[in-house]
Order: structure tokens, then sequence, then C-alpha cells
């Protein structure tokens, strides 16, 4: 697992440690921070959906976004998302797709959808459904 510290996490860091002490900031900076969230891998590389959610998502990429979208748009996503999470990707394609008729999928489908594409892009499944859960903002596309 890597931790990326960045200057939101040490401002909070520091907040928390000015108004609890070190001791207890350190703690709870451990349990915000370097947690795994509802037991949800931290890293695309180590399993983010599941295998039926990928095959649901092809189904539903052929009924709404093949007429628009070549599979090849899908492909190479860490390169156009780099350093962008999977929940930015699901509020992208939650909140504008289908273009001729955006949200008109419920949050699973686009789950399906996203799980879908990340098995386009080489990103192995694992044993725990992709849900829609703040833990989605932590799984980086990376190159």
């Amino acid at each position: 697992m890597t931790i990326q510290l960045n200057r939101k996490v040490i401002f909070i860091a520091s907040v928390i440690t000015g108004f609890l002490g070190w001791k207890t900031g350190f703690f709870i900076c451990i349990l915000l921070f370097l947690t795994k969230v509802d037991g949800e891998a931290l890293s695309l590389a180590h399993g983010s959906y599941l295998t039926t959610q990928a095959d649901s998502g092809e189904l539903l990429y052929e009924r709404n976004c093949a007429r628009c979208h070549a599979i090849e748009f899908y492909k190479n996503i860490a390169v156009r998302w780099h350093s962008m999470s999977v929940l930015d990707y699901f509020y992208k394609i939650r909140g504008s797709m289908p273009a001729d008729n955006p949200r008109s999928l419920t949050d699973i489908e686009y789950l399906e959808v996203v799980a879908w594409v990340l098995s386009v892009n080489g990103y192995p499944s694992g044993d725990q459904a992709l849900q829609a859960k703040n833990y989605l903002g932590l799984l980086k596309f990376e190159e």
C-alpha cells in the first residue's frame, strides 16, 4: 500500500495534533488515512471490482455508449485521467453520459460501466464489489 501525503493531509494532521496533542492526533491520522475503508482495496492494482460488474458494464456499454464511443476511447485511461480518482471518473460519466440522456442509468449501472472500463484497461478484478463510497477517491489512475 502506498500512501502519498499532500498538503491537505499535512494541514489536517497539524490541526488535529494542535487541538488534541501529538499522540492522539497521530492515532487519528493513522485511522483516517492509513486504514482501509470498509475493507476495500486502496489500489487499482489489487482488484477493486467484481468480474460480474465488468460483464454487466460491457452490456451497458453496448447498449448506451457504443453508438458514440468506440472501445478505443476507453483504453489508456491512466494517461488521460492520470492522478485522478475513480470517484472523479464515476462523477464525470454519471453527470454527463449518455450524452443524449445524461443521468439515465442508476448508480449501480454507472459503477458497472466503470468496472468494465477498468477491465478494458487491464486492471484486475477482485473479491469486493465496486461501490459508490468515498474510498473511490483513494483509487487513483496511475500510469
